[in-house]
């Protein structure tokens, strides 16, 4: 189970940042093994993950958890049948627990409410903790005692005899258990994020290959030399078997997932190239002829206006290269911060004090970076202007500071000496601070206001996404 401002504040985004928010499928890699090669790996991207993590949480409802409870009942009615001894029973205490406690804590997860139960807030807190990161939680912890402890259980504990087919029947149902416990974790979104493609996770993915076969021996080890009177040994390996869906379950999963990826870039890829060309249609003639108008104005006008009159045809004919995201997110990876900083600044008619004490970010935490800078130093840039007592006034620098941290930690500051945004502006709904939020917050990360005074300086922060940074 992985459950898993003033107000104006203006609503800015980097160049391609729509389509972004909604299906990144840059970014996907696979581990570069010889394996890997053989047989596609889940594909790693933050749209995946994203996807996979939408479908746990809102449209696998309470199936898996309902058909384990399911299973277990009628694992628990071939006890009966092959009158089963006490110590067996208790090896199925486990498997009783783990349905009603997925259920319980997915409907307090889906009530919206603060959770009181300590133990189902625990679940909760696990399962928040683990999405995207780690493949277990608190309810399956709960599992992983309960499926070795049936299938042990039910070829070596349970009694051989009258009725023959209890106990073939008893391990049918225990491995269909098994496979829903473990299809699960082997189809959550850990292995669908980018993040985790070094390390153990090469072991774990390899694993994830050869679960199915592998756990189809390891039961024929343990199960087959069982007593399994009146059932022929070739019908009881055949049951054994069952553990081989796992795999199926996972290629097919990946297949879909894939699939569904290169469907939504070609759309977004698509769509973007649509906008593009009726955002020229409908406004290279009216910004061309405002721009002449700027610079043949007599008398002449302010400097900043004649600016613009000279930026804007660059802006709209530089849009062309935001069509193809994954050549944008290349080409502004090998932009320099610095330079991109100070394309915004001139972009936004403000001076900046930069300052860098990060190592080098390659082109996915660059795009990042640049999603919260577009945001951050627009409304900056707004927040000195509105500040500025003659309209011909210099608008004060702001400070841009970029770091990184040992730990792994991305941070990105935007300071001004415009008041704080109020609280009950601050990333209030519909904003792009509040869409930002939520984006980094999904990376590990969060978007903080730190008031100093009559100050502020607006912190972004995530997780470096990069597989090599701890």
């Amino acid at each position: 189970m992985s459950q898993r401002g003033n107000g104006g504040i203006e609503d800015v985004r980097p160049p391609g940042s729509p389509a972004a928010d909604v299906a990144r499928t840059d970014s996907v890699t696979e581990p570069r093994t010889r394996l890997g090669r053989l047989v596609p790996d889940a594909p790693a991207s933050e749209w995946a993950m994203r996807m996979v993590l939408r479908r746990i949480a809102d449209h696998d409802g309470h199936g898996a958890f309902v058909l384990r409870w399911l299973l277990w009942l009628g694992l628990a009615t071939t006890y009966g049948f092959a009158h089963a001894p006490w110590w067996a029973w208790v090896c199925l205490l486990p498997g009783m627990v783990q349905g009603p406690f997925e259920v319980a804590t997915k409907v307090a997860r889906d009530a919206g409410r603060p959770i009181r139960n300590p133990l189902l807030r625990w679940a909760s807190r696990t399962a928040d903790n683990s999405a995207g990161r780690f493949l277990m939680n608190g309810t399956g912890a709960v599992g992983v005692a309960a499926v070795p402890l049936q299938v042990f259980a039910t070829a070596w504990l349970v009694p051989p005899g009258e009725p023959s087919w209890a106990r073939p029947v008893g391990l049918a149902l225990a491995l269909l258990y098994l496979n829903s416990a473990i299809s699960s974790p082997m189809n959550d979104s850990p292995y669908f994020n980018p993040r985790n493609l070094g390390g153990s996770w090469v072991i774990g993915r390899l694993a994830r290959r050869v679960a199915g076969p592998g756990l189809s021996l390891l039961v024929m080890a343990v199960c087959l030399p069982a007593p399994w009177p009146g059932i022929p040994l070739p019908v009881m390996a055949l049951i054994m078997c069952l553990p081989i869906a796992i795999t199926i379950r996972t290629r097919q999963t990946d297949v879909l997932v894939r699939a569904a990826g290169d469907t939504v870039e070609e759309e977004c890829l698509a769509s973007r190239q649509r906008f593009h060309d009726s955002l020229h249609g409908e406004l290279t003639g009216a910004i061309k002829s405002t721009s002449r108008l700027i610079l043949s104005h007599d008398p002449p006008v302010t400097s900043e206006l004649r600016e613009l009159g000279l930026v804007l045809p660059l802006m709209l004919s530089g849009t062309s290269e935001m069509i193809d995201e994954r050549e944008w997110v290349a080409r502004s990876g090998r932009a320099s911060m610095r330079e991109s900083v100070q394309a915004l600044s001139a972009r936004n008619f403000v001076k900046t004090q930069y300052s860098e004490d990060a190592e080098a970010l390659d082109a996915t935490n660059k795009h990042v970076a640049l999603l919260v800078l577009a945001n951050l130093i627009p409304n900056a840039a707004a927040a000195q202007r509105a500040r500025r007592r003659r309209p011909t006034a210099a608008t004060p620098p702001i400070s841009v500071r970029i770091s990184t941290s040992r730990y792994g930690i991305v941070e990105v500051a935007v300071g001004d000496s415009a008041p704080p945004v109020p609280d009950e502006f601050w990333c209030a709904a519909g904003t792009s601070l509040e869409g930002l939020r939520q984006r980094l917050r999904h990376l590990d990360g969060d978007l903080v206001q730190v008031r100093d005074g009559s100050q502020k300086e607006i912190v972004a922060t995530w997780r470096h996404a990069q597989g090599g940074m701890p």
